[in-house]
């Protein structure tokens, strides 16, 4: 319990009705019974200073899509939201940028980009997730070969640091980085380092021809899709295997190989003459991409999901073995990247250690491969890291979080090393 002494002081800056006592809510083992949901960036900042004086722990969440991500919490004692924090969303059609608050929708964001004749950077498939979480986990979904990852979309962020001090980074419209690039720092940091507020973003064009394809391939499929992924205007490609495909498409069996072109009329053009001439079956399919990234992103698609990034030329043997070892595999050679799923039994630690020596397997890391265990159950979580990093890159990574976060209050535990 939190003592009533701190609550008051809570209640005192972030407001009497921003700090909510409830049930207890879990999350990989944690569970809380407090959530603080400032209704200004003022105010969170103020919420975090008090927090660090008297060292109370907190987990970040926005909208609450991707709680999952990430380490078991260790020792939070409460709940710091965003969802209460105004949803900015101001886009400059001119220049392809938007200024863009951290509780934003995603959704809201897309739909105030194509309204100035433009896109939104990011894809997502939940109507939870919400810009500040998109940057903080470094979302990204199929179309990221053509719409970039979301780090390159961030230009500069406004950030509540864990002492309760809030600072800039980045710029409105140019990166121009003389220095460290901050802005690469807290996007994917998982709000370890700060709590990200508030954001500008450069936008997409609108493309101005967009068709996706979908069809059944056979053992050739892997390399089509490596093949279309080089071509020009190739915004999603990705190979499904046929222990999953028939989530997206009931037509055929087999493999399912899914292409989605974007861009100017004649690229587009070009690029589906070729498609037709290396894999004439495929038929068009324009929901064919949104229906995969729900597939990915889905909690319900099996309770052990990987995510393995290594050099093209070895995702192929990664594929293979994979699928050798049981697990459901989509393939995206554009983004050099792999995600295995595993299902899973209640409290079945053998078939967890089982999935992680699967994935150790296919995952060489001489040759700059790594996994991150990107879904799972808390109990399948005990003991591991999920961010399976090199040993290496630890001592790094802990000077960053004492120098950003001395008292240990953003997500103690959640990111690599349980840091």
């Amino acid at each position: 319990m939190i003592d009533a002494a701190a609550l008051d002081e809570l209640r005192a800056v972030a407001g009497e009705a921003a700090v909510l006592e409830h049930d207890p809510m879990g999350l990989d083992g944690a569970r809380l019974e407090l959530t603080i949901a400032p209704t200004s960036v003022e105010d969170l900042a103020a919420t975090l200073g008090v927090c660090a004086s008297r060292r109370l722990p907190l987990l970040v969440r926005g909208g609450g899509s991707r709680l999952g991500l990430g380490n078991r919490p260790r020792g939070a004692r409460a709940w710091l939201s965003t969802a209460a924090l105004e949803p900015v969303c101001e886009v400059d059609g001119d220049e392809g940028v938007a200024r863009v608050g951290a509780a934003t929708p995603a959704a809201d964001l897309d739909a105030a980009a194509r309204g100035a004749g433009w896109r939104s950077p990011f894809e997502t498939s939940n109507p939870l997730s919400t810009v500040g979480g998109v940057l903080a986990t470094a979302a990204s979904g199929p179309r990221s070969l053509g719409l970039g990852p979301a780090r390159r979309a961030a230009l500069g962020l406004e950030v509540a640091l864990a002492s309760g001090d809030r600072t800039r980074c980045g710029s409105r419209v140019v990166k121009n980085v003389t220095g460290y690039d901050l802005v690469k720092l807290y996007v994917g940091s998982l709000g370890t380092l700060g709590v990200l507020t508030e954001a500008w973003l450069r936008l997409r064009p609108k493309p101005e021809a967009e068709r996706a394809f979908a069809g059944r391939v056979g053992h050739e499929g892997l390399a089509l899709a490596r093949e279309a992924a080089r071509r020009s205007g190739a915004r999603a490609v990705a190979i499904v295997d046929g222990t999953l495909a028939s989530a997206i498409s009931e037509e055929g069996e087999g493999d399912l190989l899914i292409v989605e072109f974007a861009g100017d009329e004649p690229v587009v053009d070009e690029a589906e003459a070729w498609l037709r001439t290396r894999a004439g079956e495929l038929a068009e399919a324009p929901d064919a991409v949104g229906r995969l990234h729900g597939l990915q992103e889905s909690p319900s698609t099996a309770a052990l999901r990987f995510r393995i990034s290594a050099p093209t030329p070895h995702l192929e043997a990664a594929h293979s073995m994979l699928r050798e070892r049981g697990a459901g595999v989509i393939t995206h050679p554009g983004l050099s990247q792999t995600l295995a799923f595993f299902d899973l039994e209640s409290a079945d630690t053998t078939g967890v250690d089982a999935a992680w020596r699967a994935v150790h397997a296919a995952v060489d890391p001489t040759v700059g491969a790594h996994a991150i265990l990107e879904q799972a159950p808390g109990w399948a979580k005990d003991g591991r890291d999920v961010f399976d990093a090199p040993a290496a890159t630890l001592p790094l990574m802990r000077t960053l979080k004492s120098e950003f976060d001395p008292a240990g209050v953003l997500n103690p535990g959640r990111f690599v090393g349980a840091l």
